[in-house]
Order: structure tokens, then sequence, then C-alpha cells
């Protein structure tokens, strides 16, 4: 194998170096400079007049003793579980000296910048300034990038910042555009034909209406002639859609007393759809949830996040599903809990990280579900932001908060990153819990189901003809040679964070000790690392979750068949949606049961999950088991799917596993180089939540 040790030296690593301005000692601020720089193409400098947010971000105190408050909070059968911090309480003994953050406000105000606003515990300093002033304040250049299909601001060196603060410091945003690379791991809603996107506020044409599709897993299947080798003959079509009913049933939650009541579920996004009140209510009235309002719906956003144009390099349309996804997703599961959408900017106003902070240094929610992913996982991430981000999901925890993360729809991320695999970011972090994705067969309204790991390989027929109501296809055969991956659940080691205690004895060193170059070469990871997802459910966009939500009226019957008219422009449709993205709201959504039932048993929320996750692994077999562990399917398996009013349009999609070579046999359970196994795997964690079983396990006193 490859040394690993060369690799995390290009990621993270960069050398201090003295200068003077203006006579006072002045050092380099290591960890402040974004790894992809060194992977884009220079363009040319920053315009000068350019204004831009940034952010300083200060050292919490006594760092050994929170960790160790976290573990010891955290953990099932320690003396201090669940014996979590008030805000107050943790500002107290952690924050930053209140000292040393009006340091970092008088350098920021000397250097000409408008200093905004600061957070209760002085986590950071946020200020505004001109890209000549970030010149001057901190000795980089300023220049633009091209990396990632984007044109991106960033600096080429360390910033320099006083001695005498230095060490007071962890990272500086906003002297690069690296925040612009979140983006959402949803990103696979079915295979569609090719529309223009009219530009509107309702944005993005929906997916198109099925034209066959399925209720339950085996209610409508097609004989394809001849078969899709290496797949049978007859697959099922592809869902239409579950319900949250459907949802609720095939977890057990239809089985359990508890909707979420007196328990607060944040979601965090970038921007703000201006159409999600009525988009929800109208999904809520079709599917017997209660209507949300001011009494059990907040949205915490910035002013002016409405006026973004439909051409914003940012994807805003995308964003806007998102939200609208994740918070359908959660109101299915847990109607009655409390729900909170925080929106952040994107280039400009607050980011992500401020956005998921002042739900933190507040408590505002018990829970809190990102639908957001960086670009390239840990090898974009500074050094600097990644010490930031473990800092504020430690105040998570030691405040009860649930911070919960999809696991990205990429597999290992090779297709995104050709120099190794690897976890993505923050979802690395082993202080956040992370949903993979699964294929859900449910079989019927008991909740009768079949589960597996999402993994799809795609390919198309090459002139399907469907013959008569039992849709019968028949075909000339594949439109190639060889199946191409169409998305997956995401997962695998992280590259820079050790193996926690509570997956150790668990996740096997096959999974936690080696990654993979490009070509499948094996990379020794020592020690044993944080490998994702910790737990799965439903994400696989051919076995997806309805939602619903106002899209711009197309002219064609492939995307307007079936959507209800609003105006002259507008339309509300219902589609299959899918990917991580849908997978780690819906675990949310079941926190939120589970906090309600520790909540009435005069228990704690269960706050960062982790370690008790963990402790359930061998809790139960079968159909009483509190996690049930997700297998690869024991014969090949496909699935199929047609679009209204789009003849010659028949993909065909393996469900977990991946074609050999020439089609001529399957590697079942394969997802690029991850794999779903028996107990713990790469691709589904520990397995997905048995509700009735999970709630009784983890409110035993």
């Amino acid at each position: 194998m490859m040394s690993f040790a060369s690799i995390l030296v290009a990621l993270h690593l960069s050398l201090p170096f003295a200068v003077a301005a203006q006579g006072t000692p002045e050092v380099a601020l290591t960890g402040s400079r974004a790894p992809w720089v060194d992977r884009a193409t220079k363009i040319g400098p920053a315009d000068d007049a350019t204004e831009v947010d940034i952010a300083v971000y200060l050292r919490l105190r006594n760092e050994s003793e929170l960790k160790s408050l976290v573990h010891d909070v955290s953990t099932p059968g320690s003396s201090k579980y669940g014996e979590f911090l008030t805000p107050e309480q943790f500002r107290a003994t952690f924050a930053p000296d209140p000292a040393d953050v009006k340091q970092v406000q008088d350098m920021l105000r000397d250097s000409g910048f408008s200093v905004g606003y600061t957070p209760a515990s002085g986590f950071y300093v946020s200020a505004t300034g001109s890209v000549a002033q970030i010149k001057a304040a901190f000795h980089v250049t300023q220049d633009l990038y091209s990396y990632a299909g984007k044109t991106l601001r960033a600096n080429s060196e360390s910033p320099t910042v006083p001695a005498a603060i230095v060490d007071k410091i962890t990272w500086i945003s906003g002297l690069d555009d690296t925040r612009s690379l979140a983006t959402v791991p949803q990103a696979h809603k079915g295979p569609a034909p090719p529309l223009a996107r009219p530009a509107s506020l309702a944005g993005a044409p929906p997916v198109p209406e099925p034209a066959y599709c399925s209720t339950y897993w085996d209610e409508n299947l097609t004989y394809i002639g001849p078969a899709p080798a290496p797949y049978p003959n007859v697959v099922p079509w592809f869902i239409c859609g579950y319900t949250p009913a459907q949802l609720r049933e095939a977890y057990g939650a239809n089985k359990v007393s508890q909707t979420g009541r007196a328990v607060r579920v944040a979601i965090v996004g970038t921007y703000a759809s201006p159409t999600i009140f009525a988009d929800v209510n109208r999904f809520s009235s079709h599917y017997g949830l209660p209507q949300i309002s001011f009494l059990n719906f907040n949205q915490i956003i910035p002013p002016g996040i409405y006026n973004v144009p439909a051409s914003d390099p940012c994807g805003p349309q995308l964003w806007y599903e998102e939200e609208t996804l994740d918070i359908e997703a959660v109101h299915g599961m847990a109607p009655d809990a409390y729900l909170i959408y925080a929106g952040a900017g994107c280039l400009t106003g607050p980011d992500l990280n401020q956005t998921l902070y002042n739900l933190i240094d507040n408590r505002l929610a018990d829970v809190i579900s990102n639908g957001w992913l960086l670009y390239g996982g840990e090898q974009t991430v500074s050094s600097g932001q990644l010490k930031t981000d473990t800092d504020q999901f430690l105040q998570a925890a030691a405040e009860g908060i649930t911070l919960v993360f999809p696991s990205g729809d990429y597999g290992d991320d090779l297709a995104l990153d050709d120099s190794i695999s690897g976890g993505n970011w923050p979802n690395g972090s082993p202080y956040v819990t992370v949903v993979g994705g699964t294929t859900l067969g449910l079989l019927n309204s008991s909740g009768k189901k079949s589960e597996w790991g999402w993994s799809g390989y795609i390919n198309y027929l090459k002139s399907p003809e469907i013959l008569d109501s039992d849709h019968l296809v028949i075909d000339s055969g594949l439109m190639d040679s060889q199946f191409s991956f169409f998305g997956g659940s995401g997962g695998g080691p992280s590259l820079v964070e050790l193996q926690p205690d509570y997956q150790k004895g668990i996740v096997p060193a096959s999974m936690s000790e080696v990654g993979y170059t490009l070509g499948g070469i094996p990379i020794a990871l020592e020690p044993a690392r944080r490998v994702t997802p910790d737990v799965a459910m439903d994400g696989d966009p051919y076995t997806g979750v309805l939602s619903g939500e106002t899209f711009t009226i197309t002219g064609s019957p492939a995307y307007d068949t079936g959507c209800t008219k609003l105006t002259s422009i507008t339309q509300y449709c219902e589609r299959t949606n899918g990917g991580t993205s849908a997978s780690a709201p819906l675990f949310a959504g079941v926190l939120a049961l589970l906090d309600e039932a520790r909540i009435s048993s005069l228990l704690s929320p269960v706050g960062f999950a982790n370690p008790a996750l963990y402790k359930l692994n061998t809790a139960g077999e079968g159909s009483t088991a509190p996690i049930i562990d997700i297998i690869a399917p024991a014969t090949p398996m496909a699935i199929a799917s047609a679009f209204f009013d789009v003849p010659g349009f028949v993909p065909v999609v393996s469900v977990n596993s991946a074609p050999k070579p020439g089609n001529t046999g399957v590697i079942e359970g394969q997802d690029t180089t991850l794999r779903t196994v028996p107990k713990y795997d790469n691709v589904t964690g520990l397995g997905v939540p048995n509700i009735p079983y999970f709630i009784r396990a983890l409110t035993s006193k």
C-alpha cells in the first residue's frame, strides 16, 4: 500500500513565517488557506472594490475538559449521561475570553473593516470590508481561480495577524469563496429528459410525470425482452414516491404514540424558498398532516434572501427543493414537532457555519438536520475550518443537541475528486450523526418490506416499446455495453479524523484502515479512522419519498401532467425525490419521536446520539432489533422507469450491485469501492431504525 503521510501533509500543512506591519510584529496564521487552491487554475486578480463578508473565529478554552465532558454526557452508562450544559454554562467555562474577543474586534476596526455581529459566546467576530482591505490587513493575495466549474476568489498564502492574538484565532473565513462549494448532495431525482430551465421565481421544472410506477415494491412489474443482462427479464417499475404514511409504516412509526410533540427540529440550508408555506401546507392537506403556521414553524433568514436571480451561480432553485424536501420529510415522520428553517447566504451575509452556530449557541433546537456538504470534502477544507467546525460540534454535543448530516450521493466520492476516496465534510466529524441511503422495497401497508443498500448503476434500453397494459417491453438491447454509476450512499474513512471510541470493535479494519485512489489502489490509513455513515434510511430516488413544491409551467406534458396550476406561470407538483438528503431529515424525524419519548419519561433529549447508537449494535434480533442490519440482495435485481409522453426513454438501474465487465454477472453490495455487508458497513452504517424497539431501547433507564 502507498503511504498516507505525504497525502495528509499536502492536504493541510502550512508553516508560519514572521513579518512586520507598521512596526507591529505579525506572524502567519496557519489553517486559513484553502487546499483546493492547489488544484485550481488561476485566472487573474480579484477586483479590489469587491465587498466581502469575513469572520474571525476564536479558540475555545479548556478543550480537553470539553471533550471529556462530551464523552461523559453522551455515553450511556456514564454517571453524567444526559447532564447537558445550558448555553450560559457552556460560555462560562469554554467560550473565548471576552478580552480576546475585544482584541480581535479592535484589530478589524483598526484595519478599516466594519465590525458586525458577534454571538453571545464570542466564538467569532464578523466583519465586512473590501478585497483591497483584506490584502492590506492580512498580507495576502486575492486572485480569481477556476475550480469545480466555478470562478472563485482565494488567497494563495497564509494570512498574517498580530503576534499577540495569533494563538487565540483558529480560522478566518471569507478570505476565499470556499463557502460557495457547499452543495446539496440530493442530486438524483430519477433521470429526466433534457429541458431548458425557464427563468422565473419558481425556477426549474419538476421531475417528469411517471408513466409507469408502483405504489408498493412489486405492485407493477415489467417483462423486458431480451433481458437487460446481467439482470433478469422481470423487474419492478420504480416507486411513484412513498407518502408520509407509507414511510411511517416502513419504519414502524405508525406503531408508536409519539409524534414529535414538544421537540424542536431545525433545518439548515442556503437561501429560502419563497413558496415554502403554501407548498408544505398543500402537501400536508393531501396527506393528513398538520398545517404549518407561526405556532409550529419559524424561519430564521437574513434580509434580502428572496432577492436572488434564477441565474445565481450558487443555484438557489436546488436549495429551494432541498428546504422543501427536508421540511416535508421531517413533518411527515414527526408531524407535531416544532420546525425551524435557518437560511444562510451564499457569497454574502451569514454563511452556513454562522447560521448553524446561531442555533447551537442559543440552543434553539433539539435536533438539527443539515442538507449540505462541501464539494470535494475534507480535501477542500482548510485545517482552520476543520478545527472551527469541530469546536461548534462539541458545543452542540455539550448542550444535548443532535446534529444530523447526509452521507452524500456519490459513494466513495472518487467521482468528485480523483485523488483519493474518503469521507466528506462536515459529515466526517466524529461528533455528528451521518445518515446513509437505502433502497426501500415496501411491500404493503402492514410495513412488511425488503431493504438494501442504495447503489445504482444505470443503462438504457435502445429502442423500448411498451406493448400492452401489462407493461411488456420489447427492446433490441442495452444502449451501452456497460452500466455506469448513477448514484449511491456516500461513506468511507475520514482522511483526518481518527476512529472514535464508539466505533472501536464495531467498524472492521478493512473499512477504517484502508482508503482507495482512482483505479482501486489501496492506501493504508494508520491509525484507524472515523468511518461513515452511522445509520441509514430510504434514499434511492427510484424508491424515493414524495414531496410537493411550486414550479414553473413548462408547456411540456412530460413535466406538467399531474400538476395543479396556480397562476399563469406556476404550478404545484408532487414528485419522487431521493438522495441521502432525504435520508437525513427522515432520521431527524425519528430522533424527534425518540426525544419526545425520552422527555415524557423525565429523561434528557438524546443529544449527540452516536455513542448510544453504537451500543445498540448487538441489541435484539430480527423484528425486535432497535436497528435492523441491511445486507445486499441475494440475486441480481434492477428497477425500470419510464415517463409520460417521453417515448424511447426507459432506464434500467441496478439495486445495490455493480455489473461485472461485459455484464457477465454482478458484484452484490458494491457501491463504488464501498460494500453493503452483514453488520456494520460503509453504505448503511449500523442499519435502519426499527422505531418501536429503537425508542424502547433508548428510553430504558
